[in-house]
């Protein structure tokens, strides 16, 4: 985090390739990094060249397709990062959708990397695929949450422990309160009070 961006271009290439960087590619990297592209962007291009695929090929390592394709193009274009996730899905817009635990995650992400619009359920599932495509034991809740007009409501949010704490990532929260709803606990001020009810598959 605290290198340079040429730095990290060479850290890289010795990491990943095994090798010092050509001038050439150096240059090329380098400037992408100065330009705005990210270092997530940036690192994952290496894992997807061929030169790395030939070295996995080499060594006797399978190339691992991605788990779930929608949530990986999404991520192909955002960039693999966790909080640029959840602003994709906390960012499409709201419709009213089915709102219960039973289609299950799947059903709920497809619809909603399609369409690119849904409700709490949608933008959870999406969230979800994609924070599990980038490696984190995510998890879709289905619960509800007090209503203005009284009663519960239900609603879809996501769990992810992260060093011991489990935290609530809540795309809807953010898209209809326009307040963070990123890494958040539950009980926190300025929150909602989740009620929370099942792990959904």
């Amino acid at each position: 985090k605290n290198t340079s961006n040429a730095q990290y271009v060479n850290d890289l290439y010795t990491a990943i390739f095994g090798r010092t960087a050509d001038s050439r590619g150096f240059s090329s990297w380098k400037n992408a990094l100065d330009n705005g592209t990210s270092r997530d962007t940036v690192r994952n291009a290496f894992y997807e060249s061929a030169e790395f695929k030939q070295l996995c090929k080499k060594n006797g390592i399978v190339d691992k397709k991605n788990r779930y394709p929608k949530a990986a193009a999404v991520l192909n274009q955002v960039g693999w990062d966790l909080k640029a996730a959840f602003q994709w899905s906390a960012g499409m817009k709201y419709s009213k959708y089915t709102a219960t635990a039973a289609p299950g995650m799947e059903y709920y992400a497809n619809y909603g990397f399609t369409c690119k619009t849904g409700n709490c359920y949608v933008m959870a599932a999406t969230f979800c695929e994609m924070a599990r495509e980038l490696g984190y034991d995510a998890k879709q809740i289905s619960g509800s949450v007090p209503l203005r007009s009284g009663g519960y409501g239900p609603h879809s949010w996501v769990e992810i422990e992260i060093n011991g704490t489990t935290y609530v990532f809540d795309p809807d929260f953010t898209n209809e309160t326009k307040r963070n709803g990123y890494q958040i606990t539950y009980g926190q001020s300025g929150t909602w009070r989740y009620n929370r009810g099942s792990v959904m598959n």
